[in-house]
Formats: structure tokens, sequence, C-alpha cells
């Protein structure tokens, strides 16, 4: 999907990512009814993306319009980016995992729970130190409180 947008935007294509939930999709700028799916190399329109939605996630899964909004750039690495660490912690690639929830919580928009993730891999790749940093900035940032300190204490209580 990146490289389509890509090659669009240099041939002066409008197009923009939809992150629909289980499958990022391209739309057309100018036509509200006209996806792409290039993994599965498709053109869909709504009813299409609603029945690729049902097939991702059930037929009792509830779809909703705002599945095929287009979102931003910075949605799109997230997205990547968190499809990458799931990608290397299924493989154990504990090195992978960690490079890659670092860069996702660079992006901004990062949350609370991508920060929690990152000293997650940390601890995991025996960065208890590190984990502990993150806990702690978290709990000052007053976005986390009393269970990340207690959790940072015992991150540290490892190094011993």
């Amino acid at each position: 999907s990146i490289v389509v947008l890509e090659v669009a935007r240099r041939i002066g294509v409008e197009l923009t990512g939809v992150g629909m939930p289980g499958h990022f999709l391209v739309r057309s700028a100018s036509d509200a009814d006209l996806f792409v799916d290039p993994f599965h190399q498709a053109t869909l329109d709504r009813a299409g993306c609603e029945r690729l939605f049902a097939s991702l996630h059930g037929p009792r899964a509830r779809f909703e319009d705002r599945f095929l909004e287009p979102v931003g750039r910075r949605a799109v690495i997230a997205r990547m980016l968190t499809n990458l660490q799931r990608s290397f912690v299924g493989r154990a690639d504990r090195a992978g995992a960690l490079w890659a929830q670092c860069l996702r919580v660079l992006v901004p928009g990062a949350t609370v729970q991508d920060r929690r993730q990152l000293a997650a891999v940390l601890a995991a790749n025996g960065r208890f130190d590190a984990a502990a940093l993150e806990l702690d900035a978290i709990a000052d940032d007053g976005a986390g409180g009393d269970r990340d300190r207690v959790a940072a204490r015992a991150m540290r209580a490892k190094l011993n």
C-alpha cells in the first residue's frame, strides 16, 4: 500500500491510506467509493470493503463507516511499525521487536500503552534498567501513576 501511495504521488494521482481494522487499503481522493487493495491486487467499492472486513473478523463483527476514512502519514507509520513489532515477536526476534517498538514510541501520538510495551520489550531483552526508566518516565508524565512506579521497582529488583 505504501508503494502504491508513493508511486501515485509521484505521477500526480491523489490517493490516501485507509486504516481499516485488519487490512490496510488505499482510497481514491476524488471518489470516496473507490478503494484499492494492493495486497490482493483488487479494486473494491464500499460493499466490497464490508465483505473483506467480514471475512477477516467474522460475520458478527460490526462494520463502521469510519473504518474507511483516510488516515494521515503518522498513523500509517505507526501501524507499519506495530505490524513489524508483532512480526518480530511472532518470530521470537527480541532485538527486532525492540528496534520496531523504539521507533514506534518516537512517532508523535504514541500512547501510554505503546510506552508500556516498550518497557516490556526492553525487559524481555534483559534491559531492566532501561525498562525501569521508561516506566518512571510514564509515571512522571502523570500518565501512569503508582502502577508504573511499582513496575519500575520490580524491574530494578531484577538487576540484583
